[in-house]
């Protein structure tokens, strides 16, 4: 599902970058990218940093092309209430960039990766953050949010005609739910950022509050969760 551009660092990759420079890659040797379209993440972030074995799930298309890239990569629909084809406590690092927000049921996702974590493992979400600061003035003056849809048929409904893009945005959350979701799931929040949009030309008016809030996750554009799978 990763839709970034091969020549562009958006800013969610540059706060990725830093985040993983934090790990200690003597640790990682087997890696999981969720959702890992044709693989730019993997290839362009993990492989520049750990040495391991990396492996891929995706959805859509580029599962062939992440395979071309030396990702073990396979097509898995993350909705379906089954195990995934990984053992037990076989990943040391899994990455599920902006996936969660596209689940019917983001529970059975979160289950399977708690059980194919290592214990201590490292588990690295980043989702679009529903109670973003100008999500919070949209809903003031009564329109829909950013990255939402009322409708799958007509997604434009109650928006700014401005930010009328088509989300398909199933299970959006605030800061504090996504927290507490991933502690109900049994994972250690060790640490958490926001993250600027994605294209900074649309808010360039608001480009000073956009960098104020990045520092407060609970207002920001996206959020970016670490975590350890604790001990059962």
């Amino acid at each position: 599902m990763d839709t970034i551009d091969a020549v562009m660092e958006t800013p969610r990759i540059k706060v990725i970058k830093e985040i993983i420079k934090k790990l200690d890659k003597k640790n990682v040797n087997k890696l999981l990218d969720i959702g890992c379209g044709n693989g730019y993440i993997t290839e362009n972030v993990f492989m520049e940093y750990f040495d391991a074995d990396f492996y891929g799930i995706e959805m859509g298309d580029g599962a062939e092309e992440a395979e071309k890239k030396g990702i073990n990569t396979i097509k898995i629909d993350l909705n379906q209430n089954s195990k995934w084809i990984y053992d037990d406590n076989f990943f040391d690092l899994i990455f599920a960039g902006e996936i969660i927000e596209h689940l019917l049921n983001p529970d059975i996702f979160l289950e399977e990766i708690y059980r194919t974590l290592a214990i201590n493992g490292v588990f690295i979400i980043t989702t679009p953050n529903l109670a973003a600061w100008y999500n919070r003035v949209l809903l003031l003056l009564g329109y829909q949010p950013f990255g939402t849809d009322a409708s799958f048929k007509y997604p434009y409904v109650g928006k700014l005609k401005k930010f009328e893009g088509d989300g398909q945005h199933l299970r959006v959350g605030t800061y504090k739910s996504i927290k507490e979701l991933l502690e109900i799931h049994g994972f250690e929040i060790i640490y958490k950022k926001g993250t600027f949009a994605e294209d900074l030309k649309l808010l360039s008016v608001f480009r000073y509050i956009e960098k104020l809030t990045f520092n407060f996750p609970s207002m920001s554009t996206g959020l970016i969760f670490i975590c350890k799978k604790r001990k059962e």
